[in-house]
């Protein structure tokens, strides 16, 4: 059984160390019952290692709640004589819930922290945008001064959020994109993402806050539109025409 989970173990690494898909992300996932469409280059990888540990989950839970069952029912109690001896010591099975579980926590370990130096290290070419959190929205400023409080980004490039608070802890989360990071006081955090697919029309992405920050926490909730290049520029350009 351990042979069976090491070399089980050995696969799913070297798949998620030479994947494409996992390496790099694919645009687009589908909604799943757990997940929203995913829309940036993260989604491919973030979906697989949480469906990976779902199945994990699913796997333990029906196993444990099937053999809990079978107990119950193998070992009741038949009449009035009560039996209660019963092994006291299992080596093998005692090194196999040991053993087993360590190997599985360690696999997600290394693929969980590769996934996090991977969202950690911005491209140098990212394009940067300074966000300022406050109670209760979100002021998000362009390299030629242009500010807005949606938020708006060029697809195709990857994107540099540099972002502070100017009262509390508040935290910037864009479910489509898979990406969330704390805005502390005090101290400024960056965080990146690409989005390759321009939203179309009225479409858009949701950004939220997820630290509760005051009575009008709800009201941080804002909107992410993807535009294509040109169309990001000549925006860009418009909008900084205020100055």
């Amino acid at each position: 059984m351990t042979h069976l989970v090491t070399n089980l173990m050995t696969t799913v690494l070297m798949q998620s160390s030479t994947d494409p898909a996992l390496a790099a992300g694919e645009g687009p996932t589908p909604k799943t019952f757990w997940l929203p469409e995913g829309a940036s280059t993260f989604a491919e990888t973030n979906d697989w290692v949480f469906n990976f540990i779902n199945y994990i989950n699913y796997f333990f839970f029906f196993l444990v709640v099937g053999l809990m069952f079978y107990f119950v029912w193998k070992y009741r109690q038949k009449g009035r004589e009560v039996y209660a001896r019963g092994p006291s010591h299992n080596t093998v099975l005692e090194l196999g819930w040991t053993i087993i579980p360590t190997l599985i926590v360690v696999v997600i370990f290394f693929i969980g922290f590769r996934g996090f130096v991977s969202m950690k290290t911005v491209p140098a070419n990212a394009y940067q945008i300074d966000v300022t959190a406050l109670r209760y929205g979100w002021v998000f400023k362009y390299p030629n001064g242009a500010t807005s409080e949606d938020l708006y980004v060029p697809a195709g490039k990857p994107v540099k959020l540099v972002m502070r608070s100017e009262d509390v802890l508040h935290s910037l989360y864009i479910r489509d994109f898979r990406v969330k990071q704390d805005v502390v006081p005090g101290r400024y955090t960056t965080m990146w993402f690409q989005a390759d697919n321009p939203t179309e029309g009225e479409d858009f992405h949701w950004l939220f806050c997820t630290e509760f920050c005051g009575v009008g926490h709800s009201n941080m909730n804002r909107k992410v539109y993807v535009l294509n290049e040109m169309d990001f520029n000549e925006w860009v350009v418009e909008q900084g025409r205020w100055l």
